[in-house]
């Protein structure tokens, strides 16, 4: 199964990156999961236009090869519209198209050119996501208490996106005491994406991602995987609509509040995505490099892991007890 995923990887990565580089797909947290006003809407159309109007200069210092600038540079948007609206009913119906947004599709592709709004208009596709309290308690470490939180990050499409390369996932977490929380590294937490088949003749692909603890950004935990697999023909088999991570945190003391900040990093047009840290203490957070739509849940949970509205900050949090939101 290891050498199926890695030679599907890397036919996915030599077809899609050309086939599907750009796209007009949007994801944001659905209104009826708005917990706090920071709640941002994410356009993919946006963070092309972001990327396309910097210099080859500003681009190669931001990390872009020689050949990625070509490819940003010659890239037909429109094009890419089309070839999406040109697929048969039943296809747009497995990326989860409605059949009002299908006859919306094909109204744009039909378009000799096609205005900035209506690529807005059809970029409805949503990505929700949400950080949860699970459990809490102590054990025994060197004779001393070891106080833990089991937490959990899960998110979710709606309809396939139009970029479909390789997307991230990570945490960032604090504290307010000289007692800082760590990760503890637990058998069973790990980042879970599998690719259910979009096509009849494929059948799901389990996809489980170890969290990598950041060697570079102090206190920090990652994994990426793959959003899509194509066969050989560049023709999409494979999506991963929804995944989660679950992931231990650990500290001497019981009297620390937590701060955490859960991200998702959607990649548009680098195949190799990455983060940096930013600020510190309840200003730290996590950004994602350049051609990666960022979602947050971001939080800060009393020593009891509740958690009140007005520490919400991004996303939909949930706390012990739920507060700070409905159940999740």
């Amino acid at each position: 199964m290891k050498k199926f995923f890695q030679k599907s990887l890397s036919v996915f990565l030599s077809f899609v990156f050309l086939i599907s580089i750009f796209s007009i797909s949007s994801y944001a947290i659905n209104v009826g999961e708005l917990v706090a006003e920071k709640n941002i809407t994410i356009n993919e159309w946006d963070e092309y236009k972001k990327v396309v109007s910097k210099t080859d200069k500003e681009l190669l210092a931001l990390g872009c090869t020689k050949e990625d600038i070509i490819n940003i540079r010659n890239f037909d948007y429109e094009k890419e519209i089309r070839n999406r609206a040109s697929l048969d009913d039943q296809t747009l119906r497995n990326y989860r198209y409605t059949d009002d947004e299908i006859v919306e599709l094909r109204k744009a592709a039909a378009m000799d050119d096609i205005p900035e709004n209506v690529i807005r208009s059809i970029s409805t596709a949503t990505m929700t996501s949400n950080l949860s309290y699970v459990s809490n308690g102590s054990r025994t470490e060197n004779n001393t208490p070891m106080y833990y939180v089991n937490m959990k990050y899960s998110w979710s499409w709606s309809r396939i996106p139009f970029f479909r390369i390789v997307d991230m996932v990570a945490v960032v977490f604090d504290s307010n005491t000289s007692n800082s929380f760590t990760y503890c590294v637990q058998p069973n937490n790990k980042v879970h994406a599998n690719l259910i088949s979009v096509h009849p003749s494929y059948s799901t692909i389990s996809q489980v991602e170890p969290w990598v603890l950041s060697t570079e950004h102090t206190n920090s935990i990652s994994a990426k995987f793959a959003l899509a697999l194509t066969d050989g023909d560049g023709v999409l088999t494979h999506f991963a609509y929804s995944g989660y991570g679950t992931f231990q945190l650990t500290n001497r003391s019981n009297a620390a509040m937590l701060y955490v900040d859960a991200a998702y990093g959607h990649t548009t047009i680098n195949i190799v995505p990455n983060y940096s840290l930013s600020g510190s203490g309840v200003s730290l957070g996590i950004d994602f490099r350049l051609g990666m739509d960022e979602q947050h849940c971001t939080g800060y949970f009393y020593e009891n892991f509740t958690i009140a509205q007005k520490y919400i900050y991004h996303g939909t949090v949930y706390g012990k007890n739920n507060t700070g939101g409905t159940a999740a």
